[in-house]
Order: C-alpha cells, then sequence, then structure tokens
C-alpha cells in the first residue's frame, strides 16, 4: 500500500492503471480482457425485464396508495440495484469473473485503505486529506488540491 501511495504522490494528476501499480507485467494487461462477465446477455435482460416490471408495479401501488406493495417493490428495486452495481463498473462495464484486473482493483483499494490505517496512528491530518484526493478504480491516482497546493517534506522522528 506504501508503495502505491508513493507512486501517485510522486506522479500527482496522473493516471495509474491497477495492473501497473499491483505490479503486474505488461503481458497482464492483455489478459485484463479474459474471464467471464458476471452478467452474461441473458441475464441481463431478465434483470432489466425485473426491473422494468418492478418499476410499472411501484407506479401502480403509488396510485393506488397501496403502502405495503409499494414497500415491497422499493426494496427489490434496491436489490436488484445493489446486484447491478457489483456486476457492472464505471462507465456500465461489465466486470468479470476471473479478472486479472479486478483483482489488481480490490487489493490495490485493499493495500491504500490500510496503509491510510496506518498513517491515521501517527498524522491523522495527512490520512484525511490522502483519503479525500486518492482515487481509486480501475486507475487511480492522486489529486491534489488546485487552490491550496501541498508541499511534501520528509522529516526525521524526534527521539
Amino acid at each position: 500500500g506504501m508503495t502505491h501511495l508513493h507512486r501517485l504522490l510522486d506522479t500527482p494528476g496522473s493516471d495509474w492503471h491497477v495492473l501497473d501499480l499491483y505490479g503486474a507485467d505488461a503481458g497482464a494487461a492483455v489478459a485484463e480482457s479474459s474471464g467471464t462477465e458476471v452478467l452474461d446477455d441473458t441475464a441481463r435482460r431478465a434483470y432489466q425485464e425485473r426491473m422494468r416490471a418492478l418499476t410499472a408495479d411501484l407506479d401502480e401501488a403509488e396510485a393506488h396508495a397501496d403502502l405495503g406493495r409499494a414497500e415491497a417493490a422499493r426494496r427489490e428495486i434496491d436489490d436488484l440495484e445493489h446486484e447491478l452495481l457489483a456486476a457492472f463498473g464505471l462507465g456500465g462495464r461489465a466486470r468479470r469473473l476471473g479478472d486479472p484486473g479486478e483483482r489488481a482493483r480490490v487489493n490495490v483499494r485493499r493495500s491504500v485503505s490500510r496503509a491510510l490505517d496506518a498513517i491515521e496512528v501517527v498524522a491523522p491530518a495527512l490520512a484525511d486529506h490522502l483519503r479525500t484526493r486518492i482515487v481509486t478504480g480501475r486507475f487511480c491516482r492522486y489529486v491534489p488540491a488546485l487552490d491550496d497546493p501541498v508541499t511534501w517534506q520528509l522529516h526525521a522522528p524526534d527521539r
């Protein structure tokens, strides 16, 4: 995690693909397209059809003031949306099972989070700053504040 943070802070505003941060070789980027989609076309159409049916059911329940039926429809819509968010990434791209890029994304996010937790123990303000300025996902970056630039200085600990 600290190595990932170092790369991001060393190149503010630059995007780093998670496979590059994770240390995968260049050939792994090609393998990123491998793997089976979490939802195939048949499942995707079934989700879409169910969502349309639930939306119509919710509209009808609300029009007839059927609060119980409306609440049940809302709960199922929320559950479906949660499932769809898990199956698709940003930009609506389907996530893939066995996708090295997805595994790297999860591992980079987790290791950066742990590194920030460790930093918080000794420098809470720095950890807070980094949590608001580090973007993780398929591409990661450190986004410095344009109106308040930070100058990094290394200090030896007081003993």
